[in-house]
């Protein structure tokens, strides 16, 4: 598939190409009421091109922290070739055809684990006697993002929003739609399975997984489930490993996930339990990313439940003192909502009875089976 990128909104893009799909008589008598709209041309390969895969781009654009530190490098370069318009723009859109529409596509910035595996996946596709991979195998940020989305199915509180996001109630019919991908699906060929997309896998996953601890603790014989959990585990990592586009669009899930959840952190309609749950869920999110981008190593509860970690009490007049200054301030100042926007929760968890006081249990032993 084709993508471009123009420095044009996707309105005007869209107009122009419905114009030169008229006939060439038509444009000629029209064509004063279209401004022009060019992609962008970049050199890749040794040959300037202005059309190109989606693993071009990412390579590309994945490096920049954000899109005016992107526009602010490409203006530095020859762009003579558009418009007086577009050369002012800080508009950035980029787009793809599919059944004979223009259609827009999500930009990702900052995202070293895109640019490392767009990478790999181009140089791979360019050198067909490469005996590698299609993405790189031994890449720590990979294998990393692998164990996130499958820590996220053996969570209770956040299975349900790739597993069947119909289920939780407070999504709105939007929010619902919104967490849907096509990666996510399965895909039949007259009537018959053709391959499994990653929600049946996962689905899966968390199945085996529960029957392996299950049969652990009453010391009954695993062999047979271990099996079947390594098989679908194989089948997880191939899934991620042997299509760049599966990758792709589970970090569009993903952002589609924090979007989702930005909506509801401030939702009257919900208790302060649910919110807090909410909060730590995004701030997972936000570690995923910086440790994908080299900003931070992976917090040791990252791959906790959310209720394991949070009990809030009922009746906050329990707590009385605290042993860090700065939680017993902040907790003065703004109670617990406070505490949370402006800790670390590796902060809180440094003392145990204030984090037990605060609500936040850490917990012994947790997971000591655990094998994502």
């Amino acid at each position: 598939m084709a993508y471009r990128l123009y420095l044009n909104d996707i309105l005007s893009i869209k107009y122009y190409d419905e114009f030169q799909h008229l006939p060439a008589k038509t444009r000629n008598r029209v064509k004063r009421l279209y401004d022009k709209v060019t992609p962008l041309r970049f050199k890749i390969f040794g040959k300037v091109k202005d059309s190109f895969k989606i693993e071009d781009i990412d390579a590309l654009l994945c490096s920049y922290k954000d899109k005016q530190s992107f526009l602010n490098e490409l203006k530095k370069h020859n762009i003579s070739y558009l418009s007086e318009q577009e050369k002012l723009s800080s508009t950035l859109t980029l787009t793809y055809h599919n059944n004979k529409q223009t259609k827009e596509a999500p930009i990702i910035f900052d995202n070293l684990l895109l640019f490392e595996q767009a990478i790999s996946f181009r140089n791979a596709k360019k050198n067909k006697n490469s005996n590698n991979k299609i993405l790189t195998e031994n890449s720590d940020k990979l294998n990393f993002y692998i164990k996130f989305m499958k820590s996220l199915v053996l969570n209770k509180t956040t299975k349900y929003f790739i597993l069947n996001p119909k289920s939780i109630s407070y999504l709105t019919y939007e929010e619902r739609l919104y967490l849907e991908s096509d990666v996510l699906n399965d895909i039949y060929k007259d009537d018959k399975l053709n391959r499994q997309g990653l929600r049946s896998l996962l689905f899966e996953y968390d199945r085996y997984y529960n029957l392996y601890i299950k049969n652990s603790n009453l010391n009954i014989s695993t062999l047979d489930i271990e099996r079947e959990l390594n098989r679908v585990d194989k089948n997880i990592n191939t899934f991620f490993r042997s299509n760049y586009r599966n990758l792709r669009k589970m970090v569009e899930w993903q952002e589609h996930y924090k979007e989702v959840l930005l909506n509801h952190i401030d939702d009257d309609n919900l208790d302060n339990k649910q919110k807090e749950i909410i909060k730590l869920q995004i701030k997972k999110i936000d570690m995923v990313h910086e440790y994908i981008n080299d900003k931070k190593d992976p917090d040791e509860y990252l791959f906790i439940d959310e209720e394991e970690i949070y009990s809030i009490y009922n009746d906050s007049n329990e707590i009385t003192s605290f042993q860090n200054e700065q939680l017993q301030y902040l907790y003065n100042t703004g109670g617990i909502e406070e505490v949370m926007n402006l800790m670390d929760l590796d902060q809180i968890l440094s003392i145990d009875n204030d984090a037990k006081k605060i609500g936040i249990v850490k917990q012994k032993n947790i997971n000591k089976n655990y094998k994502l």
